[in-house]
């Protein structure tokens, strides 16, 4: 064989090697290295190339990929300042990841290369912003922790926020929702309820004497009897995690049309990737059928869904009903060592015994999305207690055992 040719076809090798290598290695690895040689590829938009401290424009040094010359793809790149941007590009501009500077670290969505649309920062003294941002600035609904923990939310404009939306009780009521298909959530960055100064959720966008408080916690439905999965139950679970609300799977349980074993496999198959953080629920509110099996029947069908599922999951299910139902039908010894979820749409906390969370509205009013009324939920003690609920909580992964 030709000498030419083989000296060719070895310096080709040992540049794919490497380059290969390097890829599956991680190119992060070797901020600190020249370029060494690129691997390309063409596709319908262009030309896509690997490079490692390629020198760009300004002085920015850039590691990932290229696509005609522009950063295009996962990509890491420091300016001669030292900040540091690593995440998704288009055409050169940065449309979400991480912003690492002297004074703090950013995570959420770009616009070129400022904080733009939903993110957190978090600052070196231990405070941080949670919320909506525009060209860099703080601006739409957010939270911000000062150092010493104490806590604004409210609608902000241009870095500043209004004190009439304002409110420092996040700790003291812990709000949340629960959704289905039935509820389109748009704009999760705005999740915002409208609460009197009181405390009591507003039904209606009020024109004043109002305060903002935060949607912490988020119920997604998962399934409903032995086949029905709803259709915007991975979306939802995926947008809440994007916008650190603590998420959890329920089941809306059938007791006339199959069996407690079929909906259990139901609910288990489907939330198997997106567990959550918060307890998985059983909504159990179908009282007609309930009275045509009877009381006894009722409690069997249910305790079974919920050792099934407690068994797989290694926690112990939720269970969500009436306050009316919970009386009748579950005030008995084998559902002492279950956590409810009551239904009491009344401006007073349920009085039917010890309950986790109570849901006072079927028609709560959401900041930009009035048009859809949701259900609101409150946990039954402070934030430092949600907290608890959750780590004591925790879904195990025994789905795939």
């Amino acid at each position: 064989m030709d000498r030419k040719i083989i000296l060719g076809y070895t310096v080709t090798c040992i540049v794919s090697f490497t380059a290969g290598w390097m890829a599956n290695w991680g190119w992060e690895r070797f901020v600190n290295v020249d370029v060494i040689g690129s691997v390309g590829s063409e596709t319908d938009d262009g030309d896509v190339v690997q490079v490692v401290n390629q020198k760009m424009e300004d002085g920015f040094v850039y590691s990932g990929e290229l696509r005609d010359g522009r950063r295009h793809g996962y990509g890491r790149m420091v300016t001669p300042k030292g900040t540091v941007y690593e995440g998704e590009w288009i055409k050169n501009r940065m449309v979400s990841g991480t912003m690492i500077t002297e004074k703090s670290e950013y995570e959420g969505q770009f616009h070129v290369l400022s904080p733009n649309g939903y993110g957190v920062m978090r600052y070196k003294d231990g405070s941080y912003y949670r919320g909506n941002w525009a060209e860099g600035v703080k601006t739409g609904i957010g939270l911000f922790v000062d150092s010493l923990g104490r806590q604004s939310f409210g609608l902000w404009t241009r870095g500043v926020i209004d004190a009439s939306t304002m409110t420092d009780g996040t700790g003291r009521r812990v709000y949340g929702i629960d959704l289905s298909h039935h509820n389109e959530i748009k704009r999760w960055g705005d999740l915002a309820l409208y609460v009197t100064p009181e405390g009591r959720v507003c039904q209606n966008r009020p024109d004043e004497d109002y305060v903002f408080q935060p949607v912490s916690f988020v119920y997604i439905k998962a399934t409903e009897g032995a086949t029905h999965r709803d259709r915007d139950y991975l979306t939802n679970m995926a947008d809440a995690k994007k916008h650190h609300k603590a998420r959890g799977s329920y089941h809306f349980m059938h007791l006339t049309s199959s069996s407690p074993k079929e909906q259990a496999e139901n609910f288990l198959d489907y939330v198997g990737a997106e567990k959550g953080e918060l307890p998985p629920a059983l909504d159990i509110e179908v009282r007609k059928q309930a009275e045509t099996i009877g009381v006894a029947a009722t409690r069997q069908k249910v305790l079974e869904w919920l050792e099934l599922v407690e068994g797989r999951l290694r926690v112990r299910p939720v269970i969500y009903t009436s306050a009316h139902m919970k009386r009748d039908f579950f005030e008995s010894q084998e559902f002492e060592r279950y956590d409810f979820w009551v239904a009491h749409y009344k401006d007073d906390m349920p009085d039917t015994g010890s309950f986790a969370l109570w849901q006072c509205t079927e028609n709560g009013c959401l900041y930009g999305h009035a048009s859809v009324p949701v259900d609101v939920n409150i946990f039954n003690g402070s934030m430092k207690d949600f907290s608890l609920f959750i780590q004591d909580n925790q879904c195990e992964d025994k789905l795939k055992q």
